[in-house]
């Protein structure tokens, strides 16, 4: 779960910046919605063996990441990704204080991309549904649980977008090589139960997302 929380948290704000190709624009968000997809998997697969009530306390933190990921670049996706995590934060409430200030930030993020909350948005917050700055600073040290976009792009250095695709290409197809070498190695000691060879040219193989998500 903290392992796909990264990614997205890597790949988003980059989403954000104006300065990148289409093609490169496309291939982010969809690591990112699909980081996003894997870590909720994760949660509900937890979900169906575990309660919530004594879940890692960090846990609830990529919760809330993963779910307003999607509903930020996912937006088929968003409404279920709400009640979804309320619904999993109600477990957790009883056993943590801060997780009623991390439900009220949640949904004032959800009402800025537009979301309407569940009905029974009382229920899911345990009767309370407003916090004060100060119990919000208690939670994350800020007033919201969201990377700060603006501060992380500003602090871009702008002339990384100008070669960015022959590089990101060329960071690719470098572990490409690699993930090739590793196969021949390993299907000419099984002889002929090895793998297949991958296919396409470096220049259709660079954009292949394991990769990237598994250098």
């Amino acid at each position: 779960m903290h392992y796909h929380v990264a990614i997205c948290q890597l790949f988003q704000p980059l989403l954000d910046c104006k300065q990148i190709s289409r093609s490169i624009y496309g291939l982010f968000k969809w690591i990112t919605v699909q980081s996003a997809r894997d870590g909720i998997r994760l949660l509900k697969a937890y979900h169906r063996l575990f309660t919530n009530r004594y879940q890692p306390p960090f846990q609830a933190f990529c919760l809330v990441h993963l779910s307003d990921t999607l509903l930020r670049e996912a937006r088929s996706e968003g409404q279920e990704a709400i009640l979804f995590c309320l619904e999993l934060l109600r477990e957790a409430l009883p056993g943590f204080v801060f997780i009623g200030p991390l439900q009220a930030m949640f949904c004032q993020a959800a009402q800025e991309c537009g979301y309407a909350l569940p009905n029974n948005i009382e229920e899911l917050m345990g009767g309370r549904t407003r916090y004060g700055p100060e119990e919000m600073l208690d939670t994350c040290e800020r007033v919201t649980y969201t990377q700060p976009v603006d501060m992380l792009l500003d602090r871009l250095d702008q002339s990384t977008t100008e070669d960015f695709d022959d590089a990101w290409k060329a960071f690719i197809e470098s572990h490409e090589q690699a993930d090739e070498e590793r196969l021949t190695v390993a299907s000419e000691g099984r002889g002929s139960e090895g793998p297949p060879s991958l296919q396409g040219s470096p220049g259709t193989r660079a954009l292949r997302i394991q990769a990237l998500v598994n250098p």
